[in-house]
């Protein structure tokens, strides 16, 4: 889809023409000179961030290995070789470099947590963050299972703290269609995804169709950087769209630090638009978030109490 020309930020690079969200959301032009993050921290609840790649300079804070291994999450630990934690850093608070890729809140900072794919550490994984600063807790995995009694109450422990947990819905649309936590936890902001369709924006086939997604954002060819520092178009689904979602919470922060967490979610569902079947539906929720207007507050629309 095509959007305005950008506008150059003299401290980034031009954005890569590959990200299409970008300039669908006219980000340089209805969303930067609104925030760009500054003052959010926003934890990654992953396999660790790559903290050396020129696109996350100066933005990857101190951290924790939950594995006990002494680390502070700012190696990416990923056992598929590629990245996975880092390109949803870069998707946040890319800040560009060689790659010229940017992220939707370049000067938000990432607090990694590296859980080493442990499920049973995404609890202590989300109270780390809690207690740790972060204002959003972006959970890009899921585990195709019910939402156990320990996990829920780390959620609300941090909806008790005024921080927004954000969780991929599941790429598993089309095999299986299985219920995935942490998304399907009560309180939990539940992201799926979509694509592009010549002008047109489309639910993605793959997001896992379930009563508890509440929204979607890019999920096909979305592409970030990842632990080897380049680009990949292989890296997408509903783990780029909790990242950027995530993103939008963390610009929202920053342009209203006093706004309750619970109000946040309310603007990002009172500014989607609605893609797909009408109204509310199980593969896309209230419809594909929109940063711009949920910063700007222009033409919200009524929202169900979140």
């Amino acid at each position: 889809m095509a959007g305005t020309p950008a506008r150059a930020d003299p401290r980034y690079p031009a954005p890569r023409e590959d990200e299409w969200w970008f300039t669908t959301w006219d980000v340089q032009n209805q969303v930067w000179p609104l925030s760009q993050g500054e003052g959010t921290i926003v934890a990654v609840l992953d396999n660790g961030v790559q903290a050396d790649i020129p696109e996350l300079a100066g933005a990857v804070l101190p951290g924790v290995d939950l594995s006990g291994g002494g680390g502070d999450g700012r190696t990416d630990t990923d056992a598929d070789g590629f990245g996975h934690g880092t390109g949803m850093a870069t998707l946040i608070a890319g800040r560009g470099g060689p790659e010229h890729f940017l992220g939707l809140a370049p000067q938000a900072k990432i607090l990694p947590i590296d859980f080493h794919g442990d499920s049973s550490a995404l609890s202590s994984g989300i109270r780390y963050g809690v207690d740790h600063g972060a204002g959003v807790i972006n959970i890009s995995q899921a585990v195709s299972a019910p939402c156990w009694e320990d996990l829920q109450q780390a959620v609300g422990y941090a909806l008790d703290h005024n921080v927004v947990v954000v969780a991929a819905a599941g790429n598993e649309g089309a095999e299986g269609n299985p219920s995935d936590s942490p998304a399907n936890c009560a309180g939990v902001l539940a992201v799926g995804g979509i694509g592009v369709s010549g002008q047109s924006l489309v639910p993605w086939s793959g997001t896992e169709r379930q009563p508890y997604v509440t929204v979607a954002a890019p999920a096909e060819g979305v592409g970030a950087v990842l632990r080897d520092g380049k680009f990949h178009t292989s890296s997408g689904g509903t783990s780029s769209s909790s990242a950027l979602t995530s993103a939008t919470v963390a610009l929202i922060r920053s342009e209203y630090p006093d706004m309750p967490a619970r109000e946040v979610v309310h603007r990002i569902i009172a500014s989607c638009r609605d893609v797909g079947a009408a109204g509310k539906d199980q593969q896309t929720g209230f419809g594909t978030i929109r940063p711009g207007r949920a910063l700007s507050g222009e033409g919200l629309s009524d929202a169900p109490d979140t």
